[in-house]
């Protein structure tokens, strides 16, 4: 039966959204959209991606990145193989839901090799499906805000609805939102309800 919703929920996206520029997933619209170009950053600086993360950069604003990638298993989060204070930026889109170990273990080697004023920004997960294997943390806003006691929060929050489960179950999760405001399942994907966070970030600069 799923199948068959899955099948028509797919002939009824292309129809409605064929032709529409579209550029992030439903899973990821809403945060995508929160956290697009909060920095203007044209200048060379070192941008340490982890685990195939450097379009989060892009998405960020940091337009002229050199990248340095630490990727699993190759690097591990809890134990990076970089000096301290070398880096500009640090990031990691849906990385913390997977650390095998302490998050905070991670969270203080993301920012240890972070120069004075730098930033990390780090997006996870809260509501939303195992996708396993190596599927071990669920966070809210809190909890990231949490990690970064420490240092400065410039931004930490949370988006999702119970709308985005649904497109979901539909097979939807993947599909690329058109970005025309007026369309439908961008007003859906826009719309926020804290409760039902699927996706959270924080955006913190070391002290």
């Amino acid at each position: 039966m799923r199948g068959i919703l899955i099948s028509i929920a797919k002939a009824v996206y292309f129809v409605f959204t064929f032709g529409f520029f579209k550029k992030y997933t439903v899973s990821r619209f809403g945060m995508y959209k929160s956290i697009e170009n909060i920095f203007d950053d044209n200048s060379n600086c070192k941008v340490l991606s982890i685990s195939h993360s450097k379009n989060l950069a892009h998405i960020c604003g940091i337009k002229n990145p050199t990248f340095f990638e630490a990727n699993y298993p190759d690097q591990n989060i809890l134990n990076l193989k970089f000096q301290d204070n070398f880096f500009d930026y640090v990031v990691s889109d849906q990385v913390f839901e997977h650390i095998e170990g302490d998050p905070q273990v991670a969270f203080d080697e993301c920012m240890r090799v972070l120069k004075p004023g730098g930033i990390a920004i780090h997006t996870t997960c809260f509501v939303l499906a195992y996708h396993g294997p190596g599927d071990y943390w669920r966070w809210t806003h809190e909890g990231l805000k949490f990690l970064s006691k420490k240092h400065q929060v410039i931004q930490c929050d949370g988006w999702g609805n119970p709308f985005i489960f649904v497109l979901g179950f539909l097979g939807l999760t993947w599909s690329k939102v058109p970005e025309w405001r007026w369309h439908p399942l961008n007003i859906i994907c826009r719309f926020q309800w804290p409760s039902y966070s699927s996706m959270v970030w924080i955006v913190a600069k070391k002290i």
